[in-house]
Formats: structure tokens, sequence, C-alpha cells
């Protein structure tokens, strides 16, 4: 999946994993990101992912991204 995905969902999922909600995430990457963008790249992620809830995400990516929160 990492390959295959974009530099903004990289650090969608890195900031999911250390437990920030949507809106938080929105506002750490760009005041001009809405929150509902920020939900499209969780989505996408879950689906590239194969996963779903965040649990999963976040602890698929500490696994293979290489992130610790």
């Amino acid at each position: 999946m990492i390959g295959r995905s974009s530099p903004r969902e990289r650090e969608v999922l890195a900031l999911l994993t250390i437990g920030l909600t949507n809106q938080q995430i929105a506002l750490a990457l760009n005041p001009r990101v809405s929150e509902a963008t920020v939900k499209g790249y969780v989505h996408s992620a879950y689906m590239k992912l194969g996963v779903e809830s965040r649990a999963q995400a976040a602890a698929w990516w500490i696994q293979y991204g290489g992130v610790q929160p």
C-alpha cells in the first residue's frame, strides 16, 4: 500500500495513528484542508489497506509504515 499511496495519505495515516480526529488532522495539514477532504483520504487509505477502522489502520501503519506513536 505504501507505494500506491499519495504523500498526503501517508501524512493522514501518521496523524491518525497518534490519535488525531479528522478535524485535528485537517488543521495540522493546512488550514485550507477541509475535514471532508481528510475523511476522503482516510476512506481511501482504508480501501488500500483493506481495513475497516481507525484502530486497524493505525495498527497497520505502526507495523508497516514505520511510524511510532
